[in-house]
């Protein structure tokens, strides 16, 4: 993708040279730069900007890359692959979506920033871009901080939620729909109740996220920090006792394997995005953003509903290997993380109060 940005760049330089010397008349004339806008329009996504005369589709095509972290056969990539194809047809062949999934263009963080540099045009990632882009909406993405999807959900058609994308927009970063995962899950190897005494007895495996450290250690239990596919050896080992993931990642992660009991703990629900340089967006005629954004709302409800069926699915999956749902009652781990969030609250997680936040749970 690189080398093709940069031989555009070197045949861009080359005409205007062309044309300054007095090029043939014959020669397409470049398309105007977009004119300078004032504040933020009501256009369908917070922070895009409104469309003018300038524009007008010319019939210009485009060629775009997708990069997602998400596998093939999962909710957010089966998405991407079925925006890509309907922008296609709904623009008339004008943007041609390539998606690379399974991080094939590069680690996530890296992709970000190359969204917010205009290298790469959609990324669709998940609650990573709190961290990178608005850490004082870290609310957002932390164990233990939200009660589950319907209090996220309620947050994302909150002026809290607003006021989150605007920010990304300051980032180059525009949001196309957002779906919501499945909620993640506790998974052990032995049987646990928690009771508010007896956390040190887990040993549990997280992924390298100082608020995932941060609520787990609040909750009285020892963490070790270890990448996906290190949990299944470590539960064998014994290094490990306990995992978290949602049903999906416990499944493909083989558990039913080597732990037994999973627990409906909801701790934390992340929500996901086909998230769009604001400056391509903006550059785009306005019929043509018109489609990518909608078809990108539409792409990411669809993620939304085949996360929800995937997840019974695969819980299905776990419990026919033999695993057991234990019944367990999440709140006093809430409770016991609350403390922590409400500092971070004061320092950190400016965007809004707890009680603010909280009013949305349901």
């Amino acid at each position: 993708m690189k080398r093709i940005v940069a031989l555009l760049t070197i045949v861009a330089m080359c005409v205007t040279l062309l044309a300054g010397c007095g090029g043939g008349s014959g020669s397409e004339s470049p398309a105007p730069a977009a004119e300078e806008k004032g504040d933020a329009g009501s256009g369908e996504a917070a922070g895009a900007e409104e469309k003018t005369e300038a524009s007008a589709n010319t019939g210009k095509t485009y060629e775009v890359a997708l990069s997602t972290p998400n596998m093939d056969g999962t909710p957010i990539a089966n998405a991407c692959y079925w925006f890509a194809e309907e922008v296609n047809t709904r623009t008339n062949g004008q943007i041609t979506v390539n998606v690379f999934s399974n991080s094939a263009l590069g680690a996530q963080k890296d992709m970000f920033a190359q969204l917010s540099m205009g290298g790469v045009e959609l990324v669709a990632d998940g609650t990573l871009v709190v961290d990178y882009y608005a850490p004082e909406y870290g609310f957002l993405a932390a164990p233990f901080a939200l009660t589950g999807r319907d209090h996220l959900k309620a947050l994302i058609d909150s002026p809290i939620f607003e006021g989150f994308q605007e920010k990304l927009a300051q980032s180059n970063i525009l949001m196309g729909g957002v779906t919501v995962k499945a909620s993640r899950k506790l998974c052990t190897a032995e049987k646990y109740i928690y009771d508010g005494s007896n956390a040190s007895q887990m040993v549990i495996r997280t992924p390298d996220n100082s608020l995932y450290v941060k609520a787990w250690e609040a909750v009285g239990a020892s963490v070790q920090v270890l990448g996906g596919g290190e949990v299944y050896s470590s539960i064998q080992t014994g290094v490990i006792n306990a995992t978290e993931g949602d049903w999906s990642q416990l499944n493909q992660m083989k558990m039913a394997e080597v732990a037994k009991y999973l627990y409906e703990t909801a701790h934390v629900t992340e929500f996901g995005s086909i998230f769009i340089s604001k400056d391509w967006y903006d550059s785009l005629p306005e019929d043509l953003a018109e489609t990518v954004m909608s078809t990108a709302k539409e792409a990411m409800d669809r993620a939304t509903e085949e996360a929800e069926a995937m997840d019974a699915d695969h819980l299905k999956s776990l419990q026919e290997g033999g695993m057991e749902m234990v019944e367990i009652d999440p709140k006093p781990m809430f409770d016991a993380v609350a403390p922590v969030w409400k500092e971070m609250y004061e320092s950190t997680w400016t965007a809004a109060t707890y009680d603010e936040v909280m009013s949305y749970a349901k």
